[in-house]
């Protein structure tokens, strides 16, 4: 190896690109890299499973890392011989891994064999730092092989970033270990201009699936869609399966609500910039970016069981309900009290616009440098 100097290389590691997968773990990897965009002495890869093939990146290199093996398509383990020799080519100074999957191991594996890189976890739930549920099923297997390659990478990661301090105690109390930083999710402000309607807009945003329990948002807006003036509307990705199917079908069925389907980042904002109050029913969640969405957009939240930090409690720009009971009730009276329901969310844009700006991005950057700051200027190896 020539030890000629070079720019700093880092490599984003998560399994989908947000082109091919649009979630929240995707998105901050996407406000990430336009704050990387003011610092050209990095050399940014980012590599992933699932890509669009019609997404040209700008100002960095994007790298498909998936087997390619259509029975197994599922399985991130078998991924790990294309990421790691990936890896090898481009020779990385830090590694930034989001999402907690077989990828975090395989990136602590090569950064600890390494000599010179460095790897960032960064926690996007609360799940990946909880013991893996006892559950049997046809991927017993392979879900337990995928976890216990996580909680390698948990135990071997050079450094770990928090989204909350929920997490950071979760992380302590089952792997023994304290994150380096506890980095709230960040967002840019918005541009657009927020206008509020005569009526009520109550929305519900999320992905299609269990998890986050949309049959529960269905029977709140049954109970409450006979108040005058309230609409309720519900935007999420579905999908082929049974359970999906069943749940499209009682939509089609409540008269309150209308469905929207998958919306874009941008087509969600709009909405929110319209809305009056959103409502979270997930069971499990990292910190959730359509929480920052609302209250960057005066919108409060309403929770069934999500409420990180308290910070709904805290700073009155939402409410943790804990039982279904209390969401109708809590839903109800923001419908009614529009002071109570505007006020909460003045306060919200406040707190949001305080706390989950862009210069928590920075923040992640500062920890990045400084960690490569320690490598040698090497150049990769190139097979």
């Amino acid at each position: 190896m020539s030890l000629d100097r070079r720019r700093k290389r880092i490599c984003i590691i998560l399994p989908s690109h947000w082109a091919a997968s649009f979630g929240g773990a995707e998105f901050q990897a996407k406000c990430l890299l336009d704050e990387l965009e003011k610092h050209p002495d990095f050399e940014v890869f980012y590599l992933a499973r699932n890509l669009s093939p019609n997404f040209k990146p700008r100002n960095y290199q994007l790298l498909s890392v998936g087997h390619g093996l259509p029975l197994w398509r599922d399985i991130a383990l078998l991924d790990a011989p294309r990421l790691m020799a990936t890896l090898h080519n481009i020779a990385p100074d830090v590694i930034y891994q989001r999402v907690g999957s077989a990828y975090t191991g395989i990136a602590a594996r090569y950064a600890a064999s390494n000599t010179g890189c460095r790897m960032v976890w960064h926690i996007a739930s609360s799940m990946d730092v909880s013991p893996a549920k006892k559950t049997v099923s046809s991927d017993l297997v392979a879900n337990y092989l995928e976890k216990r390659t996580l909680e390698y990478g948990v135990r071997h990661a050079d450094c770990i970033i928090a989204q909350t301090g929920e997490q950071a105690d979760l992380l302590a109390k089952n792997y023994g270990r304290r994150p380096t930083a506890i980095i709230p999710n960040f967002h840019p402000a918005p541009e657009e201009e927020i206008s509020k309607g005569d009526g009520v807009t109550v929305v519900w945003v999320a992905n299609l699936k269990p998890l986050k329990r949309p049959e529960l948002y269905l029977d709140l807006a049954q109970e409450l869609g006979s108040l005058a003036g309230v609409r309720f509307t519900l935007v999420g990705r579905g999908n082929d399966g049974r359970w999906c199917r069943n749940l499209m079908r009682r939509m089609r069925e409540t008269e309150s609500l209308e469905y929207l389907g998958e919306c874009s980042h941008e087509e969600v904002n709009k909405l929110l910039d319209r809305a009056d109050i959103l409502v979270n029913t997930s069971e499990v969640e990292g910190f959730p970016n359509t929480f920052i969405q609302a209250w960057m957009r005066e919108v409060p939240v309403v929770s069934l069981d999500i409420d990180p930090d308290n910070v709904l409690s805290r700073h009155d720009i939402g409410i943790h309900s804990s039982n279904y009971r209390q969401m109708v009730e809590d839903t109800r009276r923001l419908i009614l009290d529009q002071e109570l329901r505007r006020e909460m969310g003045r306060s919200a844009k406040s707190y949001a616009l305080a706390n989950h700006s862009q210069s928590n991005a920075a923040r992640i950057i500062e920890i990045l440098e400084g960690l490569s700051d320690s490598c040698p200027q090497l150049q990769p190896s190139r097979g």
